[in-house]
């Protein structure tokens, strides 16, 4: 196989990214959204944190789709 050839990749494996990426995209919005609802400093800078670890899944499953 040449560097450039990618190995396939089972129907279930890119099922399962895909369904990584969209729950890791729905972290990152629900996050989002209880951020806007708190007053406390400290739970919206958590939240943040969390959502940029999510934002950080949602991409890794991204490029395990291909």
């Amino acid at each position: 196989m040449s560097p450039m050839e990618k190995p396939e990749r089972s129907p279930a494996a890119r099922l399962a990214a895909t369904i990584g990426m969209y729950g890791s995209a729905l972290g990152v919005f629900t996050c989002g959204w209880l951020a806007m609802q708190s007053s406390d400093w400290r739970v919206i800078v958590g939240l943040t944190v969390l959502a940029g670890v999510a934002g950080v899944a949602a991409q890794a499953f991204s490029k395990r789709r291909s």
